[in-house]
């Protein structure tokens, strides 16, 4: 076996692996955030200027999660394609080392 053969080997088996590695991280998500609740919330209720005190932190977490969610949505999409580009990338690599066998003309 030629030495260019063992080269093709290789750089099929690290693309694989690689598009493996970018599929399971596809699948994996942040958590949302949560804020946690004061001691005696929700029998006390405290206003400042007409406004209760906790709005705001419960606006954040909201804005907050939206962007969580966001952004777990363009990594899963992102490692998708980079998954898909190793696979393209082994694909290739196979094609070379068929071509280098003479298996296909």
């Amino acid at each position: 076996m030629k030495p260019i053969n063992g080269i093709w080997i290789f750089f099929t088996l690290i693309f694989i692996m690689l598009s493996i590695i970018h599929f399971i991280k596809s699948g994996k998500k942040v958590s949302k955030f949560q804020a946690k609740g004061r001691p005696m919330d929700g029998n006390v209720i405290i206003k400042v200027a007409g406004s209760e005190l906790d709005e705001p932190l419960r606006n954040f977490v909201a804005d907050f999660n939206s962007y969580i969610d966001s952004y777990n949505n363009s990594t899963s999409i992102q490692n998708r394609m980079a998954a898909f580009g190793y696979i393209a990338a082994a694909l290739v690599a196979l094609l070379s080392l068929f071509l280098e066998l003479k298996i296909i003309k």
